[in-house]
């Protein structure tokens, strides 16, 4: 496996502990304001400087009825330690993660799988850390909706802790 931080390639890194955990329960949120989603997993870091390494899959829906001709999502990633929470990543625009325009059409109703990935070399701790995917919608003061592993499908997140980067 080859990994690039910063746009320089990491080599040497062994894979120290792997952590999986799958969602299916559904997450709705008519506003724009980020909400937490059942898509969540924590880790232990065997070394305070361990890089984590974040994959989270999602199957996402919005949609809306009035008067706009578009809609969307965002997304981001939470870190939690000891009651201490950050975002990691995060989209840049209430709609930057899935977006959609109608022009003209009648209602929104879009569905797509999302995936994000993300390396955590920030977390200087060997306390246990959780992460979690959020989300919000764009016109969430237009009839909007957005959803997070929709009718409870399936949302999924893997952490990998990795030592020994040279």
């Amino acid at each position: 496996m080859v990994l690039y931080v910063n746009g320089t390639q990491l080599t040497g890194g062994k894979v120290n502990q792997l952590i999986t955990a799958n969602a299916t329960s559904q997450t709705e949120t008519t506003g724009t304001t980020y909400v937490d989603t059942a898509i969540t997993a924590a880790i232990t870091p065997s070394a305070s400087n361990s890089k984590i390494l974040i994959y989270i899959t999602d199957c996402v829906q919005f949609f809306h009825t009035n008067s706009h001709d578009d809609n969307g999502m965002s997304f981001r990633i939470k870190r939690t330690i000891s009651s201490s929470d950050a975002t990691l990543v995060s989209d840049n625009n209430h709609y930057e993660g899935f977006y959609s325009s109608k022009r003209g059409g009648t209602d929104h109703n879009r569905r797509q799988h999302m995936t994000w990935h993300y390396v955590d070399t920030t977390h200087n701790t060997t306390s246990a850390i959780t992460y979690m995917h959020q989300f919000n919608v764009y016109r969430g003061n237009d009839n909007a909706k957005g959803r997070s592993v929709h009718d409870n499908n399936r949302g999924n997140i893997t952490l990998m802790e990795i030592l020994a980067w040279v």
